[in-house]
């Protein structure tokens, strides 16, 4: 078989091609420190990066969420922990009230003034906001929770956050179940000074005292028992991701320094090649003219 000149000249040309085209590979490999740019450059690894980077971002998502969960469950910890605060003044001054029977009208009178300017304190703990949302309504979180005589305004509903790829979790305590039994420990108080009702202030406001303080402490309990669960999250997305960008690492990075050497070693082969196709393109064009 002869080969014509133009068969060399094309098998010239095509070997110059595949040699520049591995040397823009080479670079684009030293410039960017990836063994791939773009997904011709190995499908298989670039989709299977793809799909670690959304796992990453995913988690990352996550654990944004879970910062902000946090940040409203330590929020909703302080309000209640304040509201303890409260009803522990309250009791104070109900066991004040039922340890004296002999208490004149005046006295009963500035007890009252004392635990209704504690409820109005209890009020502004109940309607603790975060930015512009109130932390116990719910999700009617632009609605006050409650009314200035303890009235709740908010709904029933959960606010509820994603933390993992197969778990949510409830962030708010219900501004009804926290709050109502301390405001009825108010108001049965406050009719008993009224009333100067000696039996109900040592039996049933002290006992409703109790359960309020109780309830308190079950909410706070609750949050508690949630932000461990948060934590415990965290630490598994935190490790989780370390071990998926170690993956990603791996799949798709490469080292530097055989990133320049093999770029430099493909370009001296570029060079090379280049001398020799031109003195081949030289020879074949001489010969072409003489025949």
């Amino acid at each position: 078989m002869r080969i014509s000149n133009s068969m060399i000249t094309n098998k010239v040309l095509a070997n110059l091609n595949n040699n520049s085209e591995k040397l823009n590979e080479l670079y684009e490999q030293a410039v960017s420190g990836k063994l791939f740019v773009n997904p011709s450059d190995d499908a298989s690894g670039f989709i299977y990066s793809m799909k670690l980077d959304s796992w990453i971002s995913n988690n990352e998502q996550y654990q944004s969420n879970i910062e902000s969960c946090n940040s409203w469950l330590s929020d909703t910890d302080d309000a209640l922990d304040s509201a303890g605060d409260i009803l522990e003044e309250l009791e104070d001054l109900g066991v004040q009230a039922a340890n004296d029977g002999t208490l004149t009208e005046d006295e009963r009178e500035n007890i009252l003034v004392e635990v209704e300017e504690l409820e109005k304190e209890l009020i502004n703990i109940a309607n603790t906001q975060q930015g512009d949302s109130y932390l116990f309504s719910g999700t009617a979180t632009t609605t006050e929770s409650f009314d200035e005589d303890g009235e709740y305004q908010g709904d029933y509903n959960s606010i509820v956050r994603q933390v993992n790829s197969s778990s949510n979790l409830e962030i708010n305590i219900n501004g009804q179940e926290a709050f109502a039994d301390a405001f009825e420990a108010f108001h049965s108080l406050e009719d008993a000074l009224e009333a100067g009702d000696a039996e109900a202030l040592s039996t049933t406001v002290l006992s409703n005292i109790s359960e309020a303080t109780n309830t308190i402490n079950t909410c706070r309990a609750e949050v508690g028992a949630k932000e461990n669960r948060l934590e415990f999250t965290q630490k598994r997305l935190e490790n989780e991701n370390t071990s998926l960008n170690k993956i990603l690492s791996n799949n798709e990075d490469i080292d530097l320094a055989t990133a320049y050497t093999n770029y430099a070693t493909q370009q001296y082969v570029y060079e090379a090649a280049l001398s020799v196709s031109s003195t081949i393109l030289q020879t074949s064009l001489v010969n072409f003219v003489s025949s």
